[in-house]
């Protein structure tokens, strides 16, 4: 056991008020209060720093060069392939029918729809449309020009056709609709003006 008299050196005595590190301390801040200091301290750099790393991104971002570039080539051609027969693969009137072509472009180039609305009856409603929307059975749909092709069931509900000049209404029951790039035929069991 040591004694007061065994100590070599001067003793020194600490008070109640001493601490050996700033973590002891019972009057320090928090470590995130002191954190928040040094950040409002540099903030300058830091947004410098961020500005910095925003106008390299944007810089090099526009400079680059795009990666995903699409084309597409339609083919327009009156008869299918004969396959099974490897004598004559083509028609022999293959590219003869010119007319048939420039109608094919013109319809390809058409700004609005040819539309035909069809009954067991009657034609309900022919005529050319901007847009038409239809009750489709999975939920309504619209259709422009240059619409991918797709045939789809229909629902009773409203259908409704745009011609630029007027909004037509007719209410539609159970059907079919076809689309295509120029043309919506609805054929429905009724057709009635909303």
């Amino acid at each position: 056991m040591l004694h007061q008299n065994d100590i070599v050196g001067p003793v020194v005595t600490l008070g109640p008020n001493f601490a050996t590190s700033e973590a002891v301390r019972s009057d320090a801040p928090p470590v995130l209060v002191r954190y928040w200091h040094m950040v409002l301290r540099w903030k300058k750099v830091i947004l410098a720093v961020i500005a910095a790393a925003l106008v390299v991104g944007l810089v090099a971002t526009l400079l680059a060069t795009p990666q995903y570039r699409a084309t597409t080539r339609i083919e327009i051609s009156r008869t299918q392939k004969n396959i099974t027969n490897v004598d004559q693969l083509e028609a022999p009137d293959t590219g003869r029918d010119l007319e048939f072509y420039q109608t094919q472009y013109s319809l390809l180039e058409s700004r609005s729809l040819a539309v035909r609305v069809v009954t067991p009856r009657k034609i309900a409603w022919e005529g050319t449309a901007n847009s038409v929307t239809a009750p489709g059975e999975l939920g309504e749909f619209g259709v422009l020009p240059k619409h991918i092709s797709f045939l789809s069931t229909l629902k009773p509900g409203p259908l409704t056709i745009d011609t630029g000049s007027a909004k037509l209404k007719f209410k539609v029951g159970l059907g079919f609709a076809e689309a295509g790039a120029a043309q919506v035929t609805i054929l429905t069991e009724s057709c009635e003006e909303a």
